[in-house]
């Protein structure tokens, strides 16, 4: 599903391997910081600390846990059409209450673009789009603590899709599409007891 050809970008004198493709809006490498090399989205830290990723390299993952240790991106827009692809190398270390990978919003319940880890402490990928109302699509496999497994996300005027190490494992309907927007409540991580690592959003649908 995501096999595309690299290329080499160098911000802040750290040079970076990135996919090469015109549709990426924004890329959150986690290589010692917490820096936006695609869109210049910077993260602000609440306590997360550097890990190990799933070679084991050290300070190439985010360390995140609950409520009060994660990642903040500043307000902006950052789903710029109706399509969004959200792809993530995350490793967690226990099911959470909707524990989320990211989420975008205007504050509760208000535009929110959710990707969850755990959705209801399933340790089942869910993704939605909730304005009020929500609509979203679960996995059908479970993902197992302590080990790195990527994941996608798909969001189209129509449906919702999931995929687990480049297989299609959910799908559901969106009856509420991306609202193209500037969101003011924008996270990642929160909630979430585990390591993301390398999070992308493309503005097209990869499959």
């Amino acid at each position: 599903m995501y096999m595309k050809k690299l290329i080499f970008l160098r911000s802040f004198n750290i040079l970076y391997l990135v996919p090469s493709t015109l549709n990426i809006t924004h890329y959150w490498p986690f290589k010692n910081d917490f820096i936006d090399v695609i869109g210049g989205a910077n993260l602000t830290v609440s306590t997360p600390t550097m890990s190990n990723d799933r070679f084991n390299k050290a300070f190439e993952a985010a360390r995140t846990s609950n409520n009060s240790n994660f990642l903040t991106a500043p307000t902006g827009i950052y789903f710029y059409s109706q399509n969004l692809t959200a792809t993530a190398w995350i490793k967690i270390y226990s099911c959470s209450e909707h524990g989320r990978i990211f989420d975008f919003a205007d504050g509760p319940n208000t535009n929110n673009v959710i990707f969850l880890y755990s959705f209801s402490s399933s340790c089942k990928l869910h993704a939605n789009i909730h304005d009020g109302v929500s609509q979203g699509a679960q996995s059908s496999l479970s993902l197992s603590p302590n080990q790195w497994y990527h994941v996608g996300a798909t969001f189209s005027v129509n449906s919702i899709r999931l995929y687990i190490n480049g297989n299609l494992d959910g799908s559901g309907s969106a009856s509420t599409p991306i609202i193209v927007k500037n969101r003011t409540s924008c996270f990642i991580g929160k909630g979430n007891y585990g390591d993301p690592g390398k999070i992308l959003f493309y503005s097209n649908l990869l499959n």
